[in-house]
């Protein structure tokens, strides 16, 4: 007769959970596919001259990209709160939100500031697989908000002539 052995340890912690996906996180991570590619036309369009008609399908193309992220951060943000970690993605999306419309350096560098503030809040309590999932895609946004930043979109506090007013914006509350 032969002897059987579990396949789970008795030490394991029992009722572990997976991850599996809310509206709110689908449509985050769909944002930040979006925001990716987004990133990629406007890397391809940086050093073209703007009324290049040979370019004017691609800068279209980035345009609209833009347009969709911003649409599927308002999306995000409408969408239902079915667990507690869908209300920091939700924060992260407003301040993803306000950060494709900053205009000023200190806008941007709140912005920047805020969405870190909500990843180092959540890393604090990373006890099941929703909250490490919920990090990740936390740490995937302020990649691709480093990634915007790096475009030279939007000004940062890093360019020369823009240093004046850096500390008179208020920073958003995650």
């Amino acid at each position: 007769m032969a002897e059987a052995s579990p396949t789970t340890p008795h030490a394991a912690p029992k009722g572990a959970t997976a991850f599996t996906h809310t509206t709110t996180s689908r449509r985050f991570s769909e944002l930040l596919g979006t925001l990716a590619q987004a990133i990629v036309a406007e890397r391809d369009i940086a050093h073209i001259w703007s009324h290049d008609p040979a370019f004017r399908d691609w800068r279209d193309e980035s345009e609209l990209l833009w347009q969709r992220a911003a649409e599927e951060a308002a999306a995000v943000f409408d969408g239902p709160v079915l667990r507690p970690a869908d209300r920091v993605l939700i924060r992260a999306a407003r301040i993803l939100h306000y950060a494709l419309g900053c205009e000023r350096p200190a806008e941007y560098d709140a912005a920047v500031a805020d969405l870190a503030a909500c990843s180092e809040s959540l890393a604090l309590r990373r006890e099941n697989a929703v909250t490490g999932r919920t990090y990740q895609l936390l740490r995937m946004a302020e990649a691709r908000l480093a990634e915007i930043g790096d475009l030279e979109m939007i000004p940062t506090a890093s360019d020369p002539d823009l240093q004046d007013g850096l500390d008179d914006w208020p920073p958003i509350a995650c």
